[in-house]
């Protein structure tokens, strides 16, 4: 509610404002794959994501939408559960930009988890 406050006391300007409002959405599918090869307790579940996000659906008054921060992103990955409390995950990520003239990012991440 305090984004052009905070905007103009960080000195943000134009499209560089933060937004008022943001919205998105996203849907994931992923299944373990893993019980229909051989029968075990570890899990193995590709999966995949898609994300819509618009960090600057509204902005401040004297800011300007800035495009480039309403994006869609693909997801494709990988996540190995050795056991229950461990997890490794690998995915690619595309995230494209709907801003004329904004350059698609491709990323690759890597991640371990540990729950205790």
């Amino acid at each position: 509610g305090d984004a052009g406050e905070i905007s103009a006391a960080l000195g943000l300007t134009g499209a560089a404002v933060l937004g008022s409002r943001v919205a998105g959405a996203y849907a994931e599918a992923a299944y373990d794959v893993l019980p229909l090869l051989v029968p075990t307790d570890q899990a193995l579940s590709p999966f995949v994501r898609y994300e819509v996000q618009d960090l600057h659906r509204a902005v401040p008054a004297g800011g300007s939408r800035n495009p480039a921060l309403e994006t869609d992103t693909l997801v494709a990955g990988l996540t190995y559960k050795p056991l229950p409390n461990v997890v490794f995950k690998a995915d690619y990520q595309r995230i494209d930009p709907r801003g004329a003239g904004a350059a698609a990012l491709d990323q690759v991440n890597l991640g371990a988890g540990f729950v205790f």
